[in-house]
């Protein structure tokens, strides 16, 4: 087996080939590290951007950062769709990933400023955490 996965009647096995029992917080730090080494962060922000304008896609803000995440506010009325520079959020030619209020996704961008917001009613707003 290439990569890092599961083998039937094998359980868990890391890119070496070798089991991994996610028993043990050893084995946890294995398990992250067989993932793609997604290390703690360092620094932690967060901010809100809105739409003011339906139909206006909105780049947020230049923020270097590892990940992202991006919840849809629970006062928004309709979908909002988080994306890059392409970014639809009408449902007629939607592009990206769409949130409903509450909803959230995580984004591995390194810049804030890589992801846009569309929404198809005006004032829809996202909160967001950041993590460098």
């Amino acid at each position: 087996m290439i990569g890092f996965g599961f083998e039937k009647n094998q359980g868990l096995i890391d890119i070496l080939g070798v089991q991994i029992n996610p028993a043990t917080e050893d084995k946890q730090d294995d398990i992250i590290t067989a993932l793609g080494g997604i290390a703690p962060a360092e620094t932690v922000g967060d901010g809100t951007a809105t739409v003011t304008t339906a139909g206006t896609r909105v780049q947020l803000s230049t923020q270097a950062c590892k990940r992202v995440l991006i919840q849809a506010h629970e006062s928004n009325a309709g979908a909002l769709t988080v994306g890059g520079s392409t970014v639809v959020g009408a449902l007629s030619g939607r592009r990206g990933v769409t949130l409903y209020p509450t909803q959230s996704q995580l984004f591995e961008v390194t810049n804030l400023n890589k992801l846009y917001i569309d929404s198809v009613d005006n004032g829809a707003k996202i909160n967001y955490t950041y993590f460098n």
